[in-house]
């Protein structure tokens, strides 16, 4: 076979095996078959995707404990004689929703509180909740809001939500939830709302009408009948001994306070020279009032309304709860 037939031969094989290969290939690559171009049927979806609503965004970080400085003012608000004045209704607002989080409804309430010196400070518990005293204006989670959520809304103590700086709508509504079942046990309850005679020096100041400071017999604690054989309870003498009845106005004293119980006035006076800094009645623990001093509606050199002497407050804080190196740090504390 000569050289030429030789490579005839390798020149058909050659051509047959590119037929093959272009008949193979063809449907897969899309070329022309039969004068047909053949198309690629795309893929159908597996799923279907769908754009989630974003959670909720706290608007201060999640807190997983309480650092000390908490711990401090819960103790605080725990232990110190605070009360409320007045609570308002519920509100429901509506946040529009931003960047993929829907728009929430919000709960929130202002509830208006006599704090440990008588000075009246309004605290709204909300998403942000917020606070009128000093210590709030410095960024603090403050006493009177934590006294808000244990004493009055009855937050379990344990609970994460005593110690956030934040909530979040869905934990307004629990909190909210919880004070509706708890708070008819609250209303009663002395230790935690103020007495009559503040609630109503309150709602006279918030209209801007005047009211009367010094405060009738009849809103004052009753004096006790003193009896022939009642002892004064501090040097246990008899206190009708040696006078009338009708002239021992000129030698008691009463708690006009709380209790009404009658003392020697020299025997108070000892009393009251020992205890200069809170003076409070030997019986009934409660700050001391003779009548000397008038019950006024001040305000402070910091612009808020007190009322302490209404309810029996000392307008000098109690600092004991407080650790601080100095005094000067000490006593600007709130």
């Amino acid at each position: 076979m000569s050289s030429t037939q030789q490579q005839e031969q390798q020149d058909e094989k050659a051509s047959a095996g590119i037929a093959l290969c272009t008949s193979t290939v063809a449907p897969i690559l899309g070329d022309d078959v039969d004068g047909k171009v053949q198309k690629r049927e795309p893929r159908a979806a597996k799923f279907k995707r769908t754009t989630k609503p974003k959670p909720e965004k706290r608007l201060k970080r999640h807190r997983t404990s309480p650092p000390s400085h908490i711990r401090d003012r819960i103790a605080r608000s725990m232990t110190q004689r605070m009360f409320l004045i007045q609570k308002g209704e519920v509100e429901v607002k509506d946040i529009p929703g931003d960047g993929g989080i829907p728009a929430l409804k919000c709960k929130g309430c202002t509830f208006s509180i006599l704090g440990s010196t008588g000075n009246c400070y309004d605290v709204k518990i909300q998403r942000l909740p917020h606070c009128t005293c000093p210590d709030h204006a410095k960024g603090n989670l403050c006493k009177h809001i934590l006294f808000v959520l244990l004493k009055v809304m009855q937050i379990p103590p344990d609970s994460p939500l005593i110690y956030q700086s934040a909530w979040l709508s869905t934990e307004l509504e629990e909190m909210f939830a919880t004070m509706e079942q708890r708070f008819s046990r609250v209303r009663g309850d002395s230790s935690v709302i103020a007495n009559e005679k503040v609630q109503k020096a309150y709602l006279k100041m918030q209209k801007g009408e005047s009211f009367d400071d010094n405060p009738s017999e009849e809103e004052s604690s009753k004096q006790k009948a003193v009896g022939v054989n009642d002892d004064c309870p501090i040097c246990f003498d008899p206190l009708l001994e040696g006078t009338t009845q009708n002239a021992a106005e000129n030698t008691l004293s009463f708690c006009r306070v709380q209790c009404g119980a009658n003392f020697h006035k020299a025997c108070i006076k000892a009393w009251l020279s020992q205890h200069r800094t809170n003076p409070t009645c030997p019986l009934c623990r409660q700050p001391w009032d003779d009548g000397s001093t008038s019950k006024t509606c001040s305000n402070t050199e910091e612009g808020y309304a007190n009322l302490g002497t209404l309810q029996g407050q000392a307008k000098r804080r109690d600092t004991s709860s407080y650790y601080s190196s100095s005094y000067y740090k000490r006593s600007r504390f709130y």
